[in-house]
């Protein structure tokens, strides 16, 4: 099947895909298993995964490192846009229903929340931002949650039970800024820079207030980052 979607050979017993798009970049699969979003640099397309059938086909620029998300019942899906923007569409009619484009800087990740009436984002901007879904495609503000100084976020991720927010940046020149009031316990590591003089560290905040409560250095930039399903690692 993932042959088939990134362009390679048609796997035994599946229908062949006929010649898809070039420069393919990622691919989310649905809640459901049943449907794989796969991002390409001027289109989305998705596909049904027993057949390898394209179902439907967006235009869309992505740009070179985007990020993909489906919303928790797979109703919608999410990317990144080159310019440094979110779309949100609806998964049965192709339909956009949300534009957030207050980001300044790439976009590392997006994720829906259970009610699937937001979406979250964090980006190199250092700030992690939330918008409301709407009805139609009209550019929606997006609030910011968390607004470090000097910290670019390159990963992150929303507890199942939402309560909390786990996110990875780094620092050029610098230690991360551990002045906050909030933090419940010191860091376990020492601050310690890489190869590009950049000191990266973990933060886990309180979903709902953004605050930082808890950092732990890193030796290396972090590319991606989980939650067990309990929320207790």
């Amino acid at each position: 099947k993932l042959e088939q979607i990134a362009g390679g050979p048609p796997t035994e017993n599946r229908e062949p895909l006929g010649n898809p798009p070039t420069s393919f970049r990622v691919a989310a699969t649905s809640p459901t298993r049943k449907l794989v979003l796969a991002v390409y640099e001027d289109e989305l397309r998705i596909y049904e995964t027993s057949t390898g059938r394209c179902m439907r086909t967006i235009k869309h620029s992505c740009g070179l490192y985007p990020s993909a998300a489906w919303s928790p019942t797979g109703r919608l899906f999410a990317c990144t846009e080159e310019g440094d923007a979110v779309r949100v569409w609806k998964a049965d009619t192709g339909e956009l229903v949300g534009l957030f484009a207050s980001h300044s800087e790439s976009i590392t990740g997006v994720v829906f929340t259970r009610d699937e009436q937001h979406v979250l984002s964090t980006s190199r901007d250092e700030t992690i931002r939330w918008g409301t879904i709407g009805q139609n495609e009209q550019q929606s503000p997006s609030e910011i949650l968390f607004r470090s100084d000097g910290d670019r976020i390159c990963a992150f991720a929303v507890s199942s039970d939402e309560r909390w927010i786990l996110s990875a940046s780094f620092r050029k020149d610098s230690t991360p800024d551990m002045s906050s009031a909030d933090l419940l316990a010191s860091p376990s590591r020492q601050p310690i820079d890489d190869d590009d003089n950049d000191y990266c560290a973990l933060r886990l905040h309180d979903a709902t207030t953004g605050h930082v409560v808890w950092i732990e250095h890193h030796p290396c930039e972090i590319t991606s980052v989980a939650f067990s399903e309990d929320c207790t690692r």
